[in-house]
């Protein structure tokens, strides 16, 4: 497993295998303060954001509570400025 970090702490988890197998990307610290049946909200130094469950790999953040590095596709990583 290839991982850089970027300024804001996201470290890339692997390279993309293919159209349909996105590359993954880490962010650490990770609190859920709102959870429903088809989405999880986080905070990371203060901003919060919302995340489909859909687009969560791993078990490790879903329910409020819940805290540690959360693993979703680079794609939105960047969406939420995560990642440059």
């Amino acid at each position: 497993m290839d991982a850089k970090q970027d300024g804001r702490g996201a470290r890339l988890a692997r390279e993309s295998a293919g159209m349909f197998d996105p590359t993954l990307v880490q962010i650490p610290n990770v609190e859920v303060v709102h959870d429903t049946s088809t989405s999880v909200w986080c905070r990371v130094d203060g901003p919060e954001f919302y995340v489909p469950r859909e687009q969560i790999f791993g078990d490790e953040l879903r329910k409020v509570g819940d805290r540690g590095v959360l693993v979703v596709p680079d794609w939105f990583a960047r969406e939420q400025g995560f990642c440059v």
